[in-house]
C-alpha cells in the first residue's frame, strides 16, 4: 500500500509542475503581445507629433525669406542737369546750365526781359543743340550756316569759344570758359546737348 500511495503522489506532484510550466508559459505569450501593441500604438503618435511641430513651422519661414527679398529697395535714384534761373536786380531773367555733377558747362546768351522769354531761349537749346550745324569761324573760308547754328570761334586770348544761336538769330547759349583746344570745344558743345534733353528748369534756391 505504501509504495502504490508515494507512486501517485509522485504522480500528481508532476502533473502539478507541468501545469505550472503551461500556465507560465501562456501568461508570457499573453504579456508579450500586450507590449508589442503598446509599442505599435505609441510609435505613430511620436511621429504625429513630430509633423504637427515641424511642418507648419517649415511652411511659416518659406515666406519669410520670400519677403525679405522683396523688402530690398531698389535704388532707382539718377542725377539730371537743370537750368537754373534768377531775377536781376534790374527785374530781368538770366540762368545757367548744370551738368549732372554740378559744374556750370553754359550760361544764357543775353537777359531775357521776361519768364515766359526765358523759358523759350531754354527750349531753343532744349530743341536745337543736338543737330544744329556747326559754323566754324576759326577757319580761313568759313562756311557760312543757318540759324539755328553753334559758331566756333577766338576769344582776345587765343582761347576757343561757342555760341549757339536760335532760329531767330538771338544767342541763347555761350561758353562759361575758353577751352584750349578746338576738340576740347567741340566737346563741350555735345556735353551741353546731352545734358539740355533731359535737364529740369528751376528757380534758384537764392531767390
Amino acid at each position: 500500500m505504501c509504495f502504490f500511495s508515494k507512486k501517485k503522489k509522485k504522480q500528481q506532484q508532476s502533473k502539478e509542475v507541468e501545469q505550472k510550466e503551461v500556465k507560465a508559459v501562456e501568461t508570457k505569450a499573453e504579456v508579450a503581445p500586450a507590449k508589442k501593441e503598446t509599442v505599435a500604438e505609441e510609435a505613430p503618435a511620436k511621429v504625429e507629433k513630430e509633423q504637427v511641430v515641424e511642418a507648419p513651422a517649415n511652411k511659416e519661414e518659406a515666406p519669410k525669406k520670400a519677403e525679405a527679398k522683396k523688402v530690398q529697395p531698389a535704388d532707382n535714384t539718377t542725377k539730371k542737369a537743370k537750368f537754373v534761373y534768377r531775377k536781376t536786380d534790374k527785374g530781368n531773367y538770366v540762368y545757367k546750365l548744370y551738368s549732372s555733377n554740378y559744374r556750370v558747362i553754359a550760361i544764357g546768351g543775353e537777359p531775357y526781359s521776361s519768364l515766359a522769354a526765358m523759358k523759350t531761349g531754354i527750349n531753343s537749346i532744349i530743341k536745337n543743340a543736338a543737330d544744329a550745324p556747326v559754323e566754324d569761324q576759326t577757319l580761313k573760308k568759313v562756311v557760312e550756316q543757318k540759324c539755328p547754328k553753334w559758331e566756333i570761334y577766338l576769344d582776345a586770348k587765343g582761347e576757343y569759344r561757342f555760341r549757339l544761336k536760335a532760329s531767330n538769330g538771338n544767342i541763347v547759349c555761350i561758353t562759361n570758359d575758353g577751352y584750349l583746344s578746338k576738340p576740347a570745344c567741340k566737346n563741350g558743345m555735345q556735353a551741353i546737348a546731352k545734358a539740355a534733353v533731359n535737364a529740369d528748369i528751376v528757380q534758384d534756391d537764392e531767390d
